[in-house]
């Protein structure tokens, strides 16, 4: 889910996603939630505002508690970057938190 710049707030958009991802989420689902940052802030401020965005977004997910066991919530700030910050696209889209889902086939 793409994030303006410099912001960690939900929007209507984003609210319809989270709600196809937690329809997605079954018990024994592994969930990692992962927030990003494009390169023009410091190392420390990118990291608390990744992690910010994951937090919104896990606690959209899972109300105010995370569950005890299969979640992960990373704020990776912008030592990953995602996409080429030498072009305004690259930046905008670095803005991201990826959220993965892996739910074990049970027979």
């Amino acid at each position: 889910m793409l994030f303006e710049f410099n912001a960690a707030e939900l929007t209507s958009e984003q609210t319809r996603t989270v709600d196809v991802i937690k329809s997605q989420i079954k018990e024994l689902s592994e969930v990692q939630i992962a927030g990003y940052t494009d390169r023009t802030g410091t190392s420390d401020y990118d990291r608390k505002l990744s992690l910010s965005r994951a937090e919104t977004i896990a606690g959209s997910i899972f109300g105010t508690t995370l569950p005890s066991t299969g979640a992960t919530v990373l704020g990776l700030g912008k030592d990953e970057l995602l996409f080429d910050n030498d072009i305004p696209e690259g930046r905008f889209y670095c803005r991201t938190v990826k959220v993965m889902i892996e739910t074990p086939i049970v027979r």
